[in-house]
């Protein structure tokens, strides 16, 4: 029984290490991605879960000598700082287009690294409080 703080210690940083592998990923395909100019063609207001708002800008750029269209989550809560018409940097993956990445609007870490801190830090203090009680 002594074990079970240790698994919950693990299971507090695994959250962490999937935003850190998540990071890392994004960061690698930055690195191998090739940029082009594209346009917001426009920009949609949705309604998703619990009446959540969040925008979906329709973005075109050329890339292999032939127009790609993607729909890109711009903004959740708040409108998106995308307009309608609105010309921007876009990276992609040469091998699959329609994986971009905004170079002006780059993926923000910030709230998921607090959020899994919390919850390792939460984890790791339930870790030692049953630790106590189990050496008693």
């Amino acid at each position: 029984m002594i074990w079970i703080p240790w698994i919950i210690v693990v299971l507090g940083f695994v959250p962490l290490l999937m935003v850190w592998l998540k990071k890392r990923l994004i960061q690698k395909s930055i690195a191998k991605a090739e940029s082009a100019t594209g346009f917001v063609e426009n920009i949609q207001e949705h309604i998703g879960y619990k009446g959540n708002r969040y925008y979906v800008a329709t973005i075109n750029f050329i890339a292999n000598h032939e127009m790609i269209r993607v729909n890109h989550i711009a903004g959740y809560g708040m409108p998106s700082n995308l307009k309608a018409g609105q010309q921007l940097v876009v990276l992609y993956n040469p091998k699959k287009p329609a994986k971009i990445h905004l170079r002006d609007y780059p993926y923000n870490f910030r709230v998921p690294w607090i959020i899994t801190s919390i919850l390792a830090i939460g984890f790791i203090s339930l870790a030692y409080f049953l630790y106590k009680e189990l050496n008693l």
